[in-house]
């Protein structure tokens, strides 16, 4: 980095306040420090079980060095936070935290204030001698949770219900469930409610699945095979008549079983399912969050590598390869979508923590769309750190391979993206907005007139859509027809909903950065965001008019200019994720020759 200009320390201040939303100090400093310890060191040769249990023992590790409290999915920023730290490290550890302090503990703690029966659950898993398990998802059913089939069915003579998967694909499908020596697990199962064989809709039970001796009675529990990247114990949970208490019953305030086997609640049942999965809302962020840090962690490692490494030069014996423009181009734009989602998710986050107890359909809608642009946009940032840096990219020492496996769990886990932006395209669709007037065409150094032609072509399509459904429906008998012939239009508006969002979420937070160096920085990567969105649809911005042919043909030339521009910032931005190479561990973003020199015990020749 000699090359570039080292960055002041006021100006690194001002960038790791924008990235942890001026909460480093109180949420993040001493969960990274927690990370220098040699458990989270790198191993080398373990087998899936090593790995899993290793993960086990270092989320163990972290409860009791952390001291973190059983209820922190009531503090979610604090809980967040863990999440993004520990997926630099440990994926599988990280998914374990998210299911076992966000969801399982998660919904004890939202839902089972008023139930001092559970108190000895919640000690189990505060104390980790249990671990958290989180029952959702079936083999038959992805997203549609409210339709799930595991049933629990009261039986009033002993005051307990009967847990059952009535046919083979209300099968639980991915929980870690899986039984592991020394292990035990608890787990929230979501199933229907059924009273006197009334369905009252999805609610969340505990059910003790595995003891030291193995799977409890009445829960078969099979292993799935091998994920690559990715060592979490998952498994197939299928529940052939397992009673429970009646207080292993967590409805929360949303509804009451009284002595007689009568069931109130004073609220929907569309209502009674959002709060009974308000947690699964926790772990949607926890999670996309997580791979967001992933794909700083990726910037950091190539952009450090992209420095050191040589490559031949016309006219020069050699150059590092962060003096290519192609090289620029690449990373700047990865870069600048990097800043972008951060500020994204630290606007959901905060949005959750506020409404926590309370959430919203329009709450939800928000989550949704905001973990598919985000967990997407990390995915393709993650992908392209690897290959540029080549075949070191590959090493699982270098951490970018095993980020590849976890952004591809984590665009699956809790709803799988194109699924759940597909029923949030359906709900923006509802929004009532003017129409759009047509701009001015956008000037393409200006982030805020790329953040106005984004709203444009969010409207523009909104209506032209709300249009065509409204005819579909009216000119057809089949809904599902209707909704078809609109949907990819639907995705298109919700991606740009969402990358509008998260290019405003970036200018807000740049209009509170005073540091020249870092306010000019920001700017021009939010600059490079917005014309790479506007890039994707230049066509569709040319034919309504607010792109001009020259505009769009100069494109590629202005991202070369603002790469250019951006260069000499880089250390700065590097700084600005506080992700120092003692923490990441490896052998590249330092002196990796060096590493090397001592990692094969050669001798330097002169």
């Amino acid at each position: 980095m000699a090359s570039l200009p080292a960055p002041s320390t006021s100006a690194v201040q001002a960038l790791i306040d924008v990235v942890y939303a001026n909460r480093f100090t109180e949420l993040h400093a001493d969960i990274r420090n927690t990370l220098r310890a040699d458990i989270f060191d790198f191993r080398e040769g373990l087998t899936d079980n090593q790995a899993c249990q290793l993960s086990y023992q270092r989320v163990r590790f972290l409860r009791d060095r952390l001291n973190i409290p059983g209820d922190v999915a009531r503090t979610p920023m604090r809980l967040f936070a863990l999440l993004e730290w520990s997926a630099l490290l440990d994926p599988t550890a990280n998914a374990l935290l998210s299911i076992h302090y966000g969801l399982c503990l998660g919904t004890l703690c939202i839902h089972g204030n008023n139930q001092p029966e559970l108190d000895q659950y919640t000690r189990e898993l505060e104390s980790m001698s249990s671990f958290g398990v989180y029952l959702v998802t079936e083999l038959g059913y992805g997203n549609n949770a409210s339709a799930l089939e595991t049933e629990a069915d009261y039986d009033p003579r002993s005051n307990e219900f009967i847990l059952n998967t009535p046919r083979p694909r209300a099968a639980k499908f991915m929980p870690n469930a899986t039984f592991l020596e020394g292990i035990p697990k608890l787990g929230i199962a979501m199933a229907k409610l059924k009273i006197n064989g009334k369905d009252e809709g999805v609610f969340p039970f505990i059910v003790r699945l595995t003891d030291s001796a193995g799977p409890c009675r009445n829960i078969q529990i099979t292993p799935l095979p091998h994920k690559p990247g990715h060592h979490l114990d998952n498994a197939i949970t299928v529940f052939s008549q397992k009673r429970v208490p009646r207080a292993n019953f967590v409805p929360g305030t949303h509804g009451t079983l009284n002595p007689n086997g009568e069931f109130n609640s004073s609220i929907s049942r569309r209502q009674r399912f959002l709060q009974s999965v308000n947690a699964l809302l926790l772990g949607r962020i926890g999670l996309t969050s997580g791979l967001v840090s992933c794909a700083r962690a990726s910037l950091v490692i190539a952009l450090k590598y992209s420095i050191q490494r040589h490559s031949f030069a016309p006219g020069r014996n050699d150059v590092p390869l962060i003096q290519y423009r192609s090289q620029q181009r690449e990373l700047f734009s990865q870069l600048a979508a990097t800043y972008s989602m951060t500020s994204l998710m630290n606007n959901v986050k905060s949005r959750y923590a506020m409404m926590q107890n309370e959430p919203s359909e329009d709450l939800e809608e928000f989550i949704s769309v905001a973990k598919a642009i985000a967990s997407w946009s990390s995915s393709e940032t993650i992908h392209i750190c690897r290959e540029r840096c080549g075949a070191q990219g590959m090493f699982a020492i270098n951490r970018i391979a095993d980020y590849v496996g976890a952004a591809q769990t984590v665009i699956t886990a809790e709803g799988d993206n194109l699924v759940i932006l597909s029923i949030a395209a359906g709900s923006l669709l509802q929004h009532r907005t003017p129409r759009p007037s047509t701009p001015e065409p956008g000037q393409l150094n200006d982030p805020r007139s790329m953040y106005d032609l984004l709203s444009y072509r969010e409207e523009s399509l909104r209506w032209e859509i709300r249009d065509k459904y409204g005819q579909a429906l009216l000119d057809t008998r089949e809904r599902l027809d209707a909704w078809n012939d609109n949907l990819n239009p639907a995705l298109d508006m919700a991606r740009t909903y969402g990358s509008r969002t998260a290019l405003g979420s970036f200018l807000d937070d740049i209009s509170t950065v005073t540091h020249p160096d870092a306010n000019s920085a920001l700017t021009l990567l939010a600059t490079v965001y917005g014309l790479n969105e506007i890039a994707k649809d230049s066509g569709w911005y040319l034919a309504h008019g607010v792109l001009t042919a020259d505009q769009v043909l100069s494109i590629s030339r202005t991202l070369d200019e603002l790469c250019v521009q951006i260069l000499p910032y880089i250390p700065l931005l590097i700084e600005g994720f506080a992700l120092p190479n003692s923490v990441l561990r490896t052998a590249i973003a330092d002196d990796y020759l060096s590493y090397y020199t001592r990692y094969g015990g050669m001798t330097a020749q002169r």
